[in-house]
């Protein structure tokens, strides 16, 4: 049972002050937000006159690196 309440204990004394020090434009993990409430966010701040959003996955360019170095 103390291995079941110990993470909740502590994800509810961690949460208020991970929100209260969180940007407002952060979406990921938090609670009560979705991946739709970015979307929209996105989509709201977007200027008409921009043509393109650019969304890159560099993921494999941290494969390539040279770890050693």
């Amino acid at each position: 049972m103390h291995d079941r309440a110990a993470p909740g204990l502590a994800k509810v004394a961690r949460e208020p002050a991970g929100e209260a020090t969180c940007e407002p434009n952060r979406y990921g993990f938090r609670p009560g937000r979705v991946g739709h409430d970015a979307i929209e966010a996105i989509q709201a701040s977007l200027n008409p006159a921009d043509t393109y959003v650019l969304d890159a996955d560099i993921a494999q360019g941290f494969e390539r690196s040279d770890h050693q170095a």
